[in-house]
């Protein structure tokens, strides 16, 4: 887990095709720990796995609906988001 802001960012921006605002409302909205969670989630259930699937069942979101190329887009921020009960970040 990192604390730095700065640290939060740049794995964000390593993972998601986002704007510099939806960065900054991410960090206004929610806390390190919250951060850090959407970081693991994106790269260990979007990123690395291509399946879709984890231990039998499907993942939701679907990585086709969240996932463009290698990187999560802003609408599939949003539903990941939204998944995970966190605020919206509009």
């Amino acid at each position: 887990m990192d604390e730095d802001v700065e640290g939060m960012v740049e794995s964000l921006r390593k993972r998601c095709a986002i704007s510099f605002r939806t960065e900054r409302r991410l960090l206004e909205k929610l806390t390190s720990k919250q951060l850090n969670f959407l970081i693991f989630v994106i790269h260990t259930f979007y990123i690395i796995n291509m399946s879709g699937m984890y231990k039998g069942f499907l993942i939701y979101p679907r990585r086709e609906h969240v996932v463009l190329g290698q990187k999560v887009t802003e609408e599939g921020l949003r539903q990941i988001l939204k998944a995970l009960e966190y605020p919206d970040i509009d």
